[in-house]
């Protein structure tokens, strides 16, 4: 399986699949105004950096509360998803 390479922007299929949820979920989270994104076109797109913002402040929600995250994550940051081929 090869990685997607590492981007500045992520349309919202690819973002919930490195964030490992779903679409539904994404879209909850961005009209919540949880992870920021921008709509160019017809495509709403999400910055590298904000999803790793937004992992960062449920690391830190989660450890104050002592939860499990459900979100992937990897030393900090997050990585690209594996294409299925």
């Amino acid at each position: 399986m090869t990685e997607i390479e590492p981007r500045l922007m992520y349309d919202v299929p690819t973002a919930a699949r490195m964030l490992s949820l779903s679409r539904s979920t994404v879209f909850d989270r961005i009209q919540h105004g949880e992870i920021a994104s921008v709509k160019i076109g017809a495509r709403r797109l999400l910055a590298h950096r904000d999803l790793e913002a937004f992992i960062e402040r449920h690391r830190t929600n989660e450890s104050a509360t002592g939860r499990l995250s459900r979100v992937a994550h990897r030393e900090g940051s997050i990585s690209a998803p594996e294409s299925r081929a």
